[in-house]
């Protein structure tokens, strides 16, 4: 995870705030679509061309905030699933050690 270094306890409450974050990105890109585009201030192929200019270059493309707040929900879920896997790496690891420990105490 790019040399971030988190509790093992912590890593639930920190999956939790990720989703949060990720969510309100979500909620963000949503609005971006809406707010971010303008209308034509005329009816004339100027003014029309002009607005689809403008809500192109700031909704599809690459260096658009709309691309940045996509690409960010996109490396948020990346984090959620690398913290994910670490969670479920960790507990599959302590159920086999105490299966272990447990087996050899009994024998």
């Amino acid at each position: 995870m790019d040399g971030m270094k988190i509790d093992l306890a912590q890593v639930p409450a920190t999956i939790q705030l990720y989703q949060q974050t990720k969510d309100r990105m979500f909620v963000l890109a949503r609005k971006a679509q809406t707010d971010l585009q303008i209308q034509p201030m005329g009816n004339d192929d100027v003014s029309k061309d002009v607005a689809a200019e403008f809500n192109a270059k700031n909704l599809q493309s690459t260096g658009s905030v709309y691309a940045a707040v996509v690409a960010f929900q996109a490396r948020l879920e990346t984090i959620i699933e690398q913290l994910t896997a670490v969670q479920q790496q960790y507990r599959l690891s302590d159920e086999g050690n105490r299966g272990k420990f447990q087996g050899d105490a009994r024998g």
